[in-house]
C-alpha cells in the first residue's frame, strides 16, 4: 500500500475527478475525508470507501462551505483533531460547466457578468486558498504534507468562451508555486494537476450526448481515448506518497496530449 497511514483531504470528493481520486487513495491504504455541499452524494461516495475499507484506515464525509473562510478553519480543525493528522490536501472542488450558480458558462468574455466573473474566482481560486491556508498551520507542525491543487489544461491554452474559468486555473498555478516556495522550509509539497477534458457529469452539462461529448475529447487528443475521472487518480496517488518526496512546485498536464507542455 502506497499510503498507509496517509490521512488525505478531497474536496469535491463526492463525483468526477475528486470521487476517483478518494477511492485510488482509500484502495493504497489512505484514511480518507471527503468534502462536499451535496449530502447525497456525500453518502453515496462514504459507502464506497467504506467498501474498500482495509484495517486502520476510517473514511468520513463533511459538508462544508469551502467559500466561507471560517468554515473552512473549523473543517479543518475537526479534521485534525479526528484523525490527529493531515497529510494530503486534494484542492479538487470547483464550478466547471453550466450550473445553478452559472447557468451559461460558455459566453465571448466581453458577455461575462461581473456576478458570474465573482463566482468562478471565489470558488475556483479563494476556497483552495482558505484550504491551503488552513491546512498549512497542521501540516506545519507535522513537518511534512503534500498539497495537490487540481487546476486545467486550459489555464496554458486559453479559453475564449470561458476567460473566468482559465483565469482562475492559472491563478491556481501561480498559486502552487509560491506555496511551494513558502512552504518548503517545513517538509510541505505543492504540486498541480493540470486535466485537459474529463467524462464527467459537468462536461455532459453543455448538452452534447454522452457518445458526442466522447467523440468531443478524442479529437482534442493525441491518444484516442476518453479521458476519465480515473485517469487523473495515479498521478494524485503519486504526489501524495513518498514516491514524490523530491517534487514540488510542478505542474501536470493529464490531458491525452491535448496540450504538450
Amino acid at each position: 500500500m502506497r499510503l498507509d497511514g496517509n490521512v488525505a483531504v478531497v474536496t469535491g470528493g463526492n463525483g468526477g475527478i475528486g470521487e476517483a481520486i478518494a477511492l485510488k487513495c482509500a484502495e493504497e491504504g489512505a484514511s480518507v475525508v471527503i468534502v462536499g455541499r451535496n449530502e447525497e452524494k456525500n453518502a453515496r461516495v462514504l459507502a464506497k470507501l467504506e467498501a474498500l475499507e482495509a484495517q486502520g484506515t476510517r473514511h468520513t464525509a463533511l459538508r462544508a462551505d469551502l467559500t466561507a473562510e471560517t468554515e473552512v478553519e473549523a473543517l479543518m480543525g475537526r479534521i485534525y483533531e479526528a484523525y490527529g493528522r493531515i497529510d494530503t490536501l486534494v484542492n479538487n472542488a470547483g464550478i466547471f460547466g453550466n450550473t445553478t450558480e452559472v447557468p451559461q458558462f460558455t459566453k465571448p468574455f466581453d458577455e461575462i457578468l461581473e456576478a458570474e466573473w465573482d463566482t468562478i474566482m471565489t470558488t475556483n481560486v479563494k476556497a483552495p486558498f482558505f484550504c491551503c491556508k488552513h491546512v498549512a498551520r497542521y501540516m506545519k507542525e507535522q513537518r511534512a504534507g503534500s498539497i495537490i491543487n487540481v487546476s486545467s489544461s486550459t489555464a496554458w491554452m486559453g479559453a475564449p468562451m470561458f476567460l473566468h474559468y482559465g483565469t482562475a486555473k492559472g491563478a491556481l498555478i501561480a498559486m502552487t508555486k509560491g506555496l511551494a516556495v513558502s512552504l518548503a522550509p517545513y517538509n510541505i509539497r505543492v504540486n498541480t494537476i493540470c486535466p485537459g477534458q474529463v467524462f464527467t457529469d459537468s462536461s455532459l452539462s453543455f448538452g452534447f450526448s454522452a457518445e458526442a461529448t466522447g467523440d468531443r475529447i478524442k479529437d482534442r487528443q493525441l491518444l484516442q481515448t476518453v479521458t476519465q475521472p480515473e485517469d487523473m487518480a495515479g498521478i494524485a496517488v503519486y504526489l501524495a506518497s513518498e514516491e514524490s518526496r523530491i517534487v514540488t512546485g510542478q505542474a501536470f498536464g493529464i490531458n491525452g496530449g491535448s496540450f504538450l507542455h
